[in-house]
């Protein structure tokens, strides 16, 4: 840990990358953290604030750890937190990892067809429910039993092929919500259909960073990030400051006059993000992205990327997938009605085609940026 001049800027550049996976502007010009952790100097409000860095390779990325705390706490004691951090997302990942052959989830994905119930952890429980209900909402856009289709579309990516027909509509066979059986009395789950596959890739992440997040507070620490993908959940504000510094948008995706807006000061949110900056196939010309169309099993060819804000991860992870599945064309409308649910929801989308770039943000977007609400 160094201490220095110029606390936000330091953490501007330890968070730069937080939109990574679907903002790749936002992380052209960004230096990584120093190797020893990021630490400021006096803010403006006469406070030292000392922050530690920490950093894991869980669920496949790497994962960081942030964190403004008590000045009372050794160094050992930060470490062990995070440590306890870390292996609950480890924890998680045994538990909904569609990549795992022994995870919780692929072993109820390779029941599929066989008429047979399987009992649910309360963690495996939980997410099965809150996907079926955002399944509903959506209208289906949201849909977990597309794991057959994404791993036909990893195969593609690998092999820079286009899927052949035959297989696309078999895996369109085992695809919905209908053939997901969910028994609340006994919390088990059945899979109707044969060889179906449950794939948790647009929620399970925002699980694990609640659940760090969860450890944290648990070990006394209020102030922190916890980041991973291009997602974050954030606690309170460092001392003497108004928030965490985090670049939300590159240049490219906000008006010349919402500009202050790229940089934003949030504390007590969640920031989820989805695009295809990264995973993609190009093949005969037509670019083809990892998020897949559930209704056409075949991965979307305009490219999209989504910014979501809400009150936990699991909220934030989720609602960034549908985000970048709608569109710009329809974020609003749909953003603003499921919001009713929830304390904030906030997004912003945009997308690029034949038809040139398109954009649109909730109306509450620039507000909540500007002053978001206290928890």
């Amino acid at each position: 840990m160094k201490n220095g001049n110029g606390w936000a800027a330091a953490v501007r550049l330890a968070c730069a990358a937080v939109c990574a996976v679907a903002m790749a502007a936002a992380v052209a010009h960004a230096a990584p953290p120093d190797s020893s952790g990021v630490a400021g100097a006096a803010p403006t409000r006469g406070k030292k604030v000392h922050l530690h860095r920490f950093a894991s390779v869980q669920m496949g990325m790497p994962f960081e750890i942030l964190m403004a705390p008590p000045v009372e706490m050794s160094q050992d004691t930060l470490e062990m937190s995070a440590a306890r951090a870390f292996g609950e997302i480890s924890r998680l990942n045994s538990i909904f990892s569609d990549y795992e052959y022994d995870s919780e989830l692929s072993r109820l994905s390779r029941s599929a067809g066989a008429g047979e119930s399987r009992a649910c952890s309360d963690e495996l429980w939980d997410i099965l429910q809150f996907s079926s209900r955002l399944h509903a909402s959506t209208g289906g856009l949201f849909d977990i039993t597309i794991g057959s289709a994404t791993s036909l579309w990893r195969k593609a990516r690998r092999d820079q092929a286009f899927p052949e027909a035959r297989h696309l509509a078999m895996v369109r066979e085992r695809v919905g919500m209908d053939g997901l059986k969910l028994d609340p009395r006994h919390r088990t789950a059945t899979l109707l259909k044969e060889n179906m596959r449950l794939d948790l890739g647009g929620v399970a992440k925002g699980v694990a960073l609640d659940a760090a997040a969860g450890q944290l507070r648990c070990d006394g620490i209020e102030s922190f990030m916890v980041r991973a993908g291009g997602d974050m959940v954030i606690g309170k504000a460092p001392p003497g400051e108004a928030g965490w510094p985090v670049i939300l948008f590159p240049e490219e995706d906000v008006p010349a006059e919402h500009a202050p807006i790229r940089t934003s000061l949030l504390a007590d949110c969640a920031i989820g993000t989805s695009g295809d900056v990264f995973q993609f196939v190009e093949i005969d010309g037509i670019r083809y992205s990892h998020i897949v169309d559930p209704e056409t099993c075949i991965g979307l060819t305009e490219g999209r990327r989504a910014v979501v804000i809400a009150p936990s991860g699991i909220i934030a992870d989720s609602h960034a997938t549908v985000a970048c599945l709608l569109g710009p064309d329809k974020l609003v409308e749909f953003i603003e009605r499921e919001g009713a649910g929830y304390a904030f929801l906030e997004a912003h989308a945009m997308s690029h085609g034949e038809g040139g770039i398109r954009s649109a943000m909730t109306p509450g977007l620039l507000s909540f940026l500007n002053n978001p609400p206290d928890q």
